[in-house]
């Protein structure tokens, strides 16, 4: 969440440079005119052309987002957006349109500024975020805009119901935020609205974030965090430690009419797939944190038990599968994080991943890779990072797992490339960048196995752009092939048949592919050779099945760099001149165009999470059309279980980086797993942790393989207790001994008196035992005195055996 200050200072900027390009509005939208030095088609070889639709714009595109695979907008960084009817082809200007407050000031940029668009679950509602306090609502698919805003509030980051498009919150910053005056009292309310923004009711004060709750099954539930004590400045750092530890998690499953207070000392929460996670601030050290996580909306909480050895600062729940959670835990660095994997439970977890790099908002360095279930790209740091700290950015390593984190290793290169030729092994690893330089990886589910990302090959990542390429992977991330030298942008058509990509240097073309990367066509996009042109970007629809593309970028005069113009050009490949497929029922055969991909695990056994999975897809030599229908069917086999499908069980369990052997590290301890519990009844079983469970995901089969899974143990009696002490009323304690095991004595204190006699009372009667037994010896040295004195016979006797005639003896 962006700071007030932050958000306030960007809307500022944008209005500047906004200024300089807005034309005065109209009642009807207007058409963006043609980008006149764009081709009308670029020719490649053969029958493949390119139909070439150009339309200037009048900035840069800065977001894309697509309501149906037809209805497409863009926002411009001033704040304008554009709309297309037809995939990206043509474009309007649709502010006219745009209803707004008051008196409708065009002179105020802001008004006219869009921040991002909302879709709902129906096509025809969508949100327009303003970056002022006003915003936009269509009810008639981008017919029409009707302005909404908050009277007395600054009304920000709206949140649309997930079901229902007529609820939406929002935080609002009061109206003293605005004022210096006033700002002491400045502090962010939580808004709701049930008709589509029309009308606003203020739910909750010194908020900080809100999500939608369990709306499946309580329409109204929200949940939020807040401060306890609400007065002040929201947003001091003054007492910062003692306003944290008072915010309190709250829900509400009416709107705010009654509100259940379910945490206190929050330090925020995250809701996702049915789990509800909450981090709770330690009384003792507030510096730490615990994690409870909640399957029931929050009517119970448990606390998560994460490996003794992790200090718990900070959390981000990186990917929840519904069945498994993937959570990030800071611990001595914000560098970096330790990634876990919780069991299917979500209570125990163990350490999937160490040193796993963090951004500066706390999000992990990790990829899932989509349509293979337990695949995941991550960077992390190399344990060289510990002996030299200061330079971490030159340890960073790409590695892959392919069982939901149950192990991680490099990316290999593929055989014989440039880099194997003169090199090790180790300086041949592949790297990539995953979410960083603004060049995102792309996978789809509709183009099974293919990933593109950019990279570098050596022994460690290197952040820098000479040493960057574009690789593509067919195999889901298994290996890799450089097919571009620099960074650049990549789309997917056609379920993976088609690709194109854009260079982000000057270049006069676009590339297209229908090979999978193996060869590449140029498409010329422009008509002057003395213009160049820079993709910024490329899109099409979001379902990766069509073959329309729109690309963004500018183009700019190499004899003249100040002569610069924006622009959108669609791109139909319908007349690419490619034949459809044939053969999708008999797939792998000679004859067909189709095959079957079947990602395999790491032990190469040609199983994937214990299943061997095959999906249909084109080959990759067969330059054909698989069309909008075709389905990336799959059939699946069960495994026997491996090695690889274990991963250490719970918190005591511990293995080395390298090595499949779990220790239990509880041994002698209350925490002991393979200790019978407490309460073990005669005659019934318990379970017995081996140290393993299946890695999340794993539908192997035990019986068939290796089953390392928790054995049933039979309860046994426990052992007879020791045998009663004989009472003894004439002293309270008798001392005994007793044989509890061969070879060993066990000494105990058994007590005959009341059940009540205190510590105190034990002590006295000690001591007066003692006294006792001193008097009694006192008693027979007095006696034995006597008797030397007064007895000769006694004194002789004793003189002869001593062998001494000395009247001092008896003292000797």
């Amino acid at each position: 969440m962006q700071p007030p200050a932050r958000r306030l200072l960007c809307a500022l900027v944008l209005a500047l440079s906004a200024a300089l390009l807005l034309a005065a509005a109209s009642s009807a939208p207007t058409a963006l005119p043609k980008f006149s030095k764009a081709a009308a088609t670029c020719a490649a070889e053969g029958e493949h052309n390119v139909k070439i639709t150009a339309t200037s714009i009048p900035a840069p595109v800065r977001d894309v987002y697509w309501i149906t695979d037809d209805l497409v907008y863009v926002v411009l960084t001033t704040g304008v957006p554009l709309k297309s009817l037809d995939q990206g082809k043509t474009w309007v200007d649709v502010t006219p349109l745009m209803e707004h407050f008051g008196d409708n000031n065009e002179d105020n940029v802001l008004n006219n500024s869009v921040y991002q668009i909302h879709g709902t679950t129906d096509p025809d509602v969508i949100y327009f975020e303003g970056w002022d306090t006003n915003h936009w609502v269509s009810t008639d698919g981008g017919a029409s805009y009707r302005n909404f805003r908050s009277e007395g509030a600054f009304l920000q980051y709206l949140n649309i119901h997930p079901l229902h498009p007529n609820f939406l919150f929002g935080t609002a910053l009061v109206v003293e935020c605005l004022d210096y005056q006033t700002l002491q009292s400045c502090h962010q309310e939580l808004w709701v609205s049930e008709d589509y923004g029309e009308t606003f009711s203020s739910v909750a004060s010194y908020v900080w974030y809100a999500q939608w709750g369990n709306v499946a099954s309580q329409e109204k539930q929200i949940f939020w965090y807040e401060d306890g004590v609400k007065t002040g400045y929201q947003f001091t750092y003054e007492n910062r430690e003692a306003r944290l530890f008072r915010r309190q998690f709250i829900r509400s499953s009416d709107f705010g009419e009654t509100v259940d207070v379910v945490f206190q000392h929050s330090a925020g929460f995250e809701y996702e797939n049915g789990k509800l996670f909450v981090a709770k601030i330690d009384v003792e050290d507030r510096n730490l944190r615990h994690l409870y996580v909640s399957h029931d909306d929050g009517d119970s909480l448990e606390e998560e038990h994460f490996p003794g050895s992790l200090t718990e600062q900070h959390y981000y729940i990186v990917q929840d599968t519904g069945d498994v959670s993937f959570i990030n835990i800071e611990t001595e660095t914000p560098a970096w994080g330790e990634l876990v994997v919780s069991d299917l439970a979500d209570l125990d977890y163990t350490i999937s991943l160490n040193r796993n790099k963090r951004f500066v908002d706390g999000s992990p360095d990790l990829f899932r890779i989509p349509g293979l279930d337990g695949a995941f790209l991550s960077n992390s740091y190399d344990a060289a990072v510990l002996h030299d700290p200061s330079h971490r950015e030159a340890y960073i390593e790409t590695l892959i797992s392919l069982d939901s984190g149950g192990e991680w290793e490099r990316l290999v290169t593929d055989e014989g490339s440039m880099c194997a030729q003169n090199k090790t092994l180790e300086d041949c690893a592949q790297h990539l960048f995953i979410n960083i330089y603004g060049v995102p990886i792309l996978a789809h589910e509709n183009a099974i196995g293919l990933v593109v990302a950019p990279g570098n090959r050596g022994q460690f990542l290197k952040p820098t752009w000479q040493s960057m390429h574009m690789f593509l992977s067919r195999d889901g991330g298994l290996s890799w092939q450089p097919f571009h030298e620099g960074s650049g942008h990549v789309e997917f058509g056609d379920h993976g048949g088609v690709m194109m990509f854009g260079n982000e240097l000057y270049d006069d073309h676009v590339d297209i592919t229908l090979s999978q990367g193996e060869s590449w066509t140029a498409c010329t996009v422009l008509k002057d050779s003395n213009y160049m042109w820079r993709t910024d970007g490329i899109d099409s629809p979001p379902n990766a099945k069509d073959i329309d593309f729109f690309v963004y970028g500018l183009a700019r005069n190499e004899n003249n760099h100040d002569d610069t113009s924006y622009a959108i050009l669609h791109l139909d490949l319908s007349r690419y001149g490619i034949r459809d497929c044939v053969g999708e029922e008999s797939a792998g055969s000679f004859d067909s165009d189709y095959e079957y991909f079947e990602p395999v695990g790491m032990n190469d056994q040609g199983c994937f999470l214990g299943e061997k999975v095959q999906y249909l897809r084109r080959k990759q030599h067969a330059e054909c059309y698989n069309g909008f229908e075709f389905e990336d069917r799959s059939v699946l086999t069960q495994c026997p279980c491996t090695v690889e499908d274990y991963e250490c069980d719970g918190e005591c369990f511990y293995s080395d980086p390298l090595s499949t052997v779990c220790t239990n590290t509880c041994v002698g301890t209350s925490k002991d797993p393979q200790m019978p519990p407490d309460e073990c009844p005669v005659g019934t079983t318990w379970s017995r942790s081996r140290g393993y469970r299946l890695v999340p995901g794993s539908k192997c089969s035990p019986e068939a393989g290796i089953d390392l899974l928790p054995e049933h143990v039979e309860c046994e009696a426990p052992p007879p207790p020791p045998p009663p002490a004989p009472a003894n009323v004439d002293d309270p304690y008798s001392f005994h001994t007793s044989v509890m095991d061969p070879g060993s004595f066990y000494f105990y204190f058994t007590a005959t008196a009341d059940a009540d006699t205190s510590s105190v009372g034990d002590f006295l009667s000690l001591i007066a035992l003692l006294a006792a037994v001193v008097l009694f010896l006192l008693l027979l040295m007095g006696i034995g005195f006597v008797v030397w004195r007064n007895s000769p016979t006694i004194r002789l006797m004793i003189r002869r055996r001593l062998g001494t005639a000395s009247p001092d003896d008896y003292y000797a």
